[in-house]
Parts: structure tokens; C-alpha cells; sequence
């Protein structure tokens, strides 16, 4: 059954479309169900203002700021809209309910805002100046954690900004007077508004901030919070948006940082699947290779074995190889993009820590109130260092990491804990200019995000922008592709597009790639690009003849494009247009030749086109060139068998039977001996194929498929369902 859509989902559509009057009265809709005086207020002074206009112009008068002032009334009330929604919300649903009480906005002007944060900065200043004051300076790291704690819940809370709030953050974000951590804190918060309750000024915001910012932290996510947040549809009701992106896209490197971003955001939506890799291929080897054994008394060092250096002297080298071998892959596999902590980190987040909303996204910083515990010891203080300068884990699983230690950290050997302070104490650490590139920043802030998106208890209460959205029997393009947004279908933008199209093909993501494909701009459409990766998707779908099209429209505007020659000709047999392959094949023969792949499909093809003798002389030469090809000697097997050759065609057959045959040449070598009169050893061989095709209606199947070879030796019709009731009737015999 399909969902009924709410009148304020209704509402707000008819705003974008620019309908007042339909959405005037399903929002009064909406307020007759939920009683709100202030939005009702709200809500008559619109309509008051749009009756004017009414009655103005039906006296006749002409008004050159009509067009202007009908815009500003639709900005009013899809303003009114999403507070309307964001007041529902509150009541409604938990989180935010929590998150609004905890903000208390009555007491919390812009003016007290920016007065905390600069304050702070200059607390930190002179305290550090006082080195005999631990506590104070602990105190003010609980009293400012405890104010971003709830400043966070105002601003992911916030209801729709005005011109003036967008210029306060604006300016609040990038001042050197507070520090970068409040800062890009505030950013993540500024960003999950947005993101569950469009605000055209609050993703101005981010975009301006990474536009402007110099700091690259602050700019990377600025760039992650507003490119998850766009909208996957423009409108004409948000032209300075608009606007703003095609500033944007116009920055050739924007555009490169935009595709390599989406690539990373993919890499983390791939975690599952590599943490499978990893337990499947790496971790058995890591702990079967360890020296540390856990006991009920703690973790202890195991004893080494006096006679293995005597009955197995390599072993300890061997394992230690195995070991290198598989920390290798791993670190290759980070190289790549790969998410590889997320399955340990994952299930390191239900310290209490957690359970506050804002520190999944708080920048690591080892003066957390929380973390205090784990400062006080020494090796502990030594570890808080190591994981903010120089470790390759992202914000929220150093939290997890440190807050693991401090829960064992009395239970370790003693060699462990002395390690904790030293480099190697974390493995192989990032190098600090690694560390500080754009693409390690963002990908660390986008692995903050999914984890916070996969396991934060109250999750379901929000957009996730790693959810695809199901359409029919696909499911793909959620707001993860933001490259797909319509808001970025600029010509420049589109070349994007049609790179991170390759990207999705090589990854096998087939619902995003179709999902890319039907919003793609006209000025792609025609290209050989996009028709190419047109015609693997419906090849995918199994649309052949579709995909064919596809492969020829490429080989028409590229006539020498292997792989739209490859492609056609591979879609033509599967369709049965065999002289269209051949054609094909002797072109991809002319621009490589020698290659035996083209080489042996061009004689499949002649073989379905009757042209045996000259398919036969070239396989020879294949099967002389390549003796050990069984691939070659079935198709030589087959053409023997159209030639009539069937004591030749029967001892190849008898060759691939006698070494790891495959279904079919069971199938085609029970054809040679039924050409010869052999029934019973047809019979046999039909069965086999039977047998491991798991049943007979595939074999009912290729008799009809071969009916003319049959026909041309002489064999009837009922002949054929006698061998198919012979099949049926006689046990399998002894396969040789």
C-alpha cells in the first residue's frame, strides 16, 4: 500500500513549486491537527499579505514588485513550514526533545555565544601561563565542554535562520578568536540541521566557511556538511544557493575535490564488506601469530617454547612473514580508501561517553573532561599524546581507543603499558604531512560520520546520508550522492558526473550507477562515455538488445573504441546476430592482433554462420599455438562435429572428458556419438549433463537450440523425444 503523504510534506512541496494558495491552506491543514499559536500567527499575517495582493490586483493596479514580493511570501512560509515540522519534531521524538531542553535558548543570545567562546581562548591563554594550576585548568575544560554540549543541541535544534544569523556563524566560525575545536564542532551541529530540515542559510553557511576558512580541518568539513546536506532537486525559490554553487563548480579544483570525496564517502559504505575481508583473510593470521594470552587475571605474556628453536629453527621467521605479509594487505587496503577499523572500532562505542550526542563529533583533544581518568596515569598521558599528534585512527575511535585503555590499563603487563607512550605503540602511524592533507582529514571526519550513522542508539530519529532510497526493485541515490544533486548539473560538474560513473562501474554498484544515469544532463547524453555506461548497466539488468544499441551508438561516434567493439560483439552473439559479431571481431583482430579471446569467438561466430571449413582451418592454427587451451580445443571439437569429422570430433571429446570436462562438454560429445549411431553412450551422456545441470528441461532446452544440426544428420523429431524419455528413464551410469 502506498504511504499517505502529510499535509506539511504537501504544503511544503506546493511552496516549491511555487503554488501559495494550495499550500496556505493544507499548512492551516496542518495547524487545525496540531494546535500552535505562534505559527498560526505566523500564518495569518502571510495570508493577510497575500490577500492584499489579491484585492490589489483585482482593482486593476499595477505593481512592477508583484513578481518579488509573491517569492518572499512562498520564502515565508516554507520558513514557517520546517518550524512547524521541527516544533512537531520536539514533541514527538526523543532526541530532539532532549536536545531542545538541553539547549535552553531563552539564555542563549548570540551575544553570550560569541562572549563564551572568545572568553575561553583567553581562560586557555592565561592558564597557561599558571603551570601549578592543574585543577583549574580542569575545571574550565568541564565548564566550556558542558557549554558546546548544549550550544551543539541549540544549533542541530535550531529552527530556520535569518540573514543575520547566517552573517553571526559566518563570521563566529571563521574568527580567530575562538578555538578550532568549538568551531568545528559547531560546523557538524550547523550540519545535521540542515540536513534533517533544509535551511538555505544554514548550508550558505557551510559553504561559505569552505570557502573561506583557513584552516583546512574547518574546511573539509564544512565541505562534507554541505555537499551531504544538498538537496538532491534544485529550486527556483533558493536563487543565491543556486547561485553560490555555480561559483563553486566554476573552481576546477572544487569540482576534483567534490569526485574525490564522493569516492571517499562510497569507501565508508563499503566497511561491512572489508571488515569481513579482514576477519576472513587477515585476522587469524595476526592472532594465531601473537604473543599476548588472555587469562582471568589479566593479559599476560606467553612463555616461549624451549624446543621450537630446536625442532622448527625458521618457524619464528615464517610466522613473523606471515604477519608482515598480512599487516601489509591491511595498510594496503587503507591506502585504497578502505574503512579497516570500523569493525573493531564499531563495537568499542557503549562507554557512557557515547551516549552524549555531541562527542561522536567532538575533534579529539586529550584535555576532554572525559578523558581525565586515562591523563592522570603516565603511560595513559603519554598515550593521549601519541593519538593526537601522530595516530591513523579518526576522532571518535581515539576516543574509543583511550577510553578502552583506561578500563584495562591495570590489568597489562608491564611491558605493555611502558610501550603505550612509545611510537610503535599504535603500529604503523600516519606520517604528520599525511595527516594533514585534505583527503586523510576528510575521509577521517566522513568515518566519524558513519559511525555515528551506523550506531548511535537514537540514529533511526535521523536523515542518514549512507541510506540509499528504494525505487521499485533498485535501491540507490541517496543523499550520499550528492554529485547527482540537480543542483550541480553544471556543464563542468557533469564531467564529474561521468567520472564518478566509472567509479561506480568499477565498484559494481549498479543501483547508483542507473540511478546516475537517469540524471545526467543533456549535455552527456550523447557522448561515448555515456552511452558505454549505459550499455553495462543494461547489460547487468540483462536488457542485451538495449545494451547492443548502446555499444553501437559508441562505435559509431568512435569506430576504433575496443571496448564498445568488445561490447557489441559479445551482446550480438548473446543475440544471435552472429555476422554482427563476426564483424566486429575482425575489427578488434586488425587493431590487436594476435589476441586469441577475439581470435576464438570470431570462429564461434563463423561456426553459427555455416562458414565451417574456414572457422576449422583457423582453429588448428589456435589449438597448435595453444595446446594446453581447453577453451580452444571445445569449439575445434564442435566445428569437427559440423564437418561431419566425427572420429576426430570423438577423440578431442574423449580428451576433455578425461580432464575436468565442464556440463557442456558432456551435452556436445553425447551429439558425436548420437551422429554415429551410438545411443546408449548417448543416453550415458545426456544423463551426465542432466545430472549436473540439475535437471532435464536444460537439455530439452539445447536439443530444440541444435534441432538444424540434428535435423541435417538425419534425426527426427520423435527420435529426439525418445532420447529425452531414454534420459529420463535409465539411471546415471559410472562417469569415466
Amino acid at each position: 500500500m502506498q504511504q499517505q503523504t502529510s499535509p506539511l510534506s504537501e504544503a511544503r512541496m506546493q511552496v516549491l513549486q511555487r503554488h501559495l494558495l494550495s499550500a496556505l491552506r493544507l499548512t492551516e491543514e496542518t495547524l487545525e491537527q496540531r494546535r500552535n499559536p505562534e505559527a498560526q500567527t505566523l500564518l495569518a499575517d502571510i495570508r493577510t499579505d497575500y490577500e492584499l495582493m489579491l484585492d490589489y490586483m483585482l482593482k486593476g493596479f499595477s505593481d512592477p514588485q508583484r513578481e518579488t514580493l509573491y517569492h518572499r511570501l512562498l520564502r515565508r512560509l516554507y520558513a514557517l513550514l520546517q518550524d512547524i515540522d521541527l516544533s512537531r519534531r520536539i514533541t514527538d521524538e526523543g532526541l530532539y526533545a532532549g536536545a531542545n531542553q538541553m539547549a535552553n535558548r531563552r539564555n542563549l543570545s548570540n551575544d553570550l555565544i560569541r562572549s563564551v567562546l572568545e572568553g575561553f581562548v583567553a581562560d586557555m591563554a592565561m592558564l597557561s601561563l599558571e603551570v601549578e594550576r592543574p585543577e583549574a585548568r580542569k575545571e574550565l575544560y568541564q565548564r566550556h565542554q558542558s557549554f558546546m554540549n548544549r550550544l551543539f543541541s541549540a544549533l542541530w535544534t535550531a529552527p530556520q535562520w535569518t540573514d543575520g544569523d547566517r552573517r553571526f556563524y559566518e563570521e563566529l566560525l571563521l574568527s580567530p578568536m575562538i578555538d578550532l575545536n568549538d568551531a568545528l564542532l559547531m560546523t557538524s551541529a550547523i550540519m545535521l540541521a540542515v540536513m534533517n530540515l533544509f535551511d538555505v542559510n544554514k548550508l550558505l553557511t557551510l559553504i561559505h566557511v569552505y570557502r573561506n576558512a583557513t584552516d583546512e580541518k574547518l574546511r573539509q568539513r564544512a565541505l562534507v556538511g554541505w555537499a551531504l546536506a544538498l538537496p538532491q532537486d534544485g529550486s527556483d525559490l533558493f536563487p543565491e544557493l543556486d547561485e553560490s554553487l555555480q561559483q563553486l563548480t566554476a573552481d576546477k579544483d572544487v569540482l576534483t575535490e567534490l569526485l574525490d570525496m564522493q569516492k571517499q564517502v562510497f569507501f565508508c559504505m563499503n566497511a561491512e564488506k572489508d571488515h569481513q575481508q579482514i576477519q576472513k583473510d587477515i585476522m587469524p593470521t595476526l592472532m594465531k601469530n601473537n604473543n599476548l594470552q588472555v587469562t582471568r587475571f589479566g593479559i599476560i605474556e606467553k612463555e616461549d617454547d624451549p624446543m621450537e628453536d630446536i625442532l622448527h629453527p625458521d618457524a619464528a621467521d615464517k610466522r613473523m612473514e606471515e604477519m608482515e605479509e598480512k599487516i601489509r594487505q591491511m595498510m594496503d587496503m587503507q591506502k585504497a580508501g578502505s574503512d579497516i577499523f570500523f569493525g573493531g572500532f564499531s563495537q568499542m562505542k557503549r562507554f557512557p561517553f557515547f551516549v552524549q550526542m555531541s562527542n561522536w563529533f567532538c575533534p579529539f583533544y586529550p584535555q576532554h573532561p572525559d578523558l581525565h581518568d586515562v591523563n592522570s596515569r603516565q603511560e595513559g598521558g603519554k598515550l593521549m599524546a601519541l593519538l593526537f599528534r601522530n595516530s591513523p585512527f579518526c576522532d571518535s575511535d581515539k576516543y574509543s581507543f583511550a577510553l578502552a585503555i583506561a578500563s584495562i590499563i591495570d590489568r597489562l603487563p608491564q611491558s605493555v603499558r611502558e610501550m603505550l607512550g612509545s611510537d610503535e605503540a599504535l603500529g604503523s602511524v600516519q606520517q604528520l604531512e599525511e595527516m594533514r592533507t585534505p583527503a586523510f582529514i576528510r575521509r577521517s571526519y566522513l568515518q566519524d560520520l558513519y559511525r555515528f550513522f551506523r550506531v548511535f542508539p537514537q540514529r533511526q530519529q535521523l536523515a542518514n546520508p549512507f541510506e540509499a532510497h528504494k525505487t521499485g526493485d533498485k535501491c540507490g541515490g541517496g543523499s550520499y550522492l550528492f554529485l547527482c544533486s540537480g543542483l550541480l548539473a553544471t556543464r563542468a560538474a557533469a564531467r564529474q558526473q561521468v567520472a564518478l560513473g566509472w567509479f561506480l562501474l568499477q565498484q559494481q554498484r549498479w543501483d547508483d550507477l542507473h540511478h546516475l544515469l537517469q540524471r545526467l544532463p543533456d549535455t552527456v547524453t550523447g557522448t561515448a562515455d555515456y552511452h558505454l555506461l549505459m550499455a553495462y548497466s543494461c547489460m547487468n539488468e540483462g536488457r542485451t538488445a538495449l545494451a547492443s544499441e548502446c555499444f553501437q551508438r559508441v562505435a559509431a561516434l568512435s569506430p576504433d573504441d575496443q571496448r564498445a567493439l568488445r561490447g557489441l560483439a559479445r551482446t550480438s552473439m548473446m543475440t544471435g546476430r552472429y555476422q554482427q559479431a563476426a564483424t566486429a571481431y575482425e575489427h578488434l583482430l586488425q587493431l590487436a592482433p594476435g589476441r586469441k579471446g577475439y581470435a576464438l569467438n570470431l570462429c564461434i561466430c563463423r561456426l553459427k554462420l555455416q562458414q565451417t571449413d574456414e572457422a576449422v582451418e583457423e582453429l588448428f592454427r589456435l589449438h597448435y599455438e595453444h595446446p594446453d587451451d581447453k577453451n580452444v580445443q571445445r569449439v575445434l571439437a564442435w566445428g569437427l562435429l559440423c564437418q561431419d569429422k566425427l572420429e576426430q570430433a570423438r577423440q578431442e571429446y574423449e580428451s576433455l572428458l578425461g580432464d575436468q570436462p565442464v556440463k557442456e562438454d558432456y551435452l556436445n560429445a553425447g551429439y558425436c556419438q548420437w551422429l554415429t549411431g551410438n545411443i546408449a553412450k548417448t543416453v550415458e551422456l545426456f544423463r551426465c549433463y542432466a545430472d549436473m545441470d540439475e535437471g532435464e528441461d536444460s537439455l530439452q532446452a539445447e536439443l530444440d537450440n541444435d534441432k538444424t544440426l540434428l535435423q541435417a544428420h538425419g534425426i527426427s523429431a520423435v527420435e529426439v523425444a525418445l532420447v529425452l524419455d531414454l534420459v529420463q528413464s535409465f539411471p546415471t551410469q559410472e562417469r569415466t
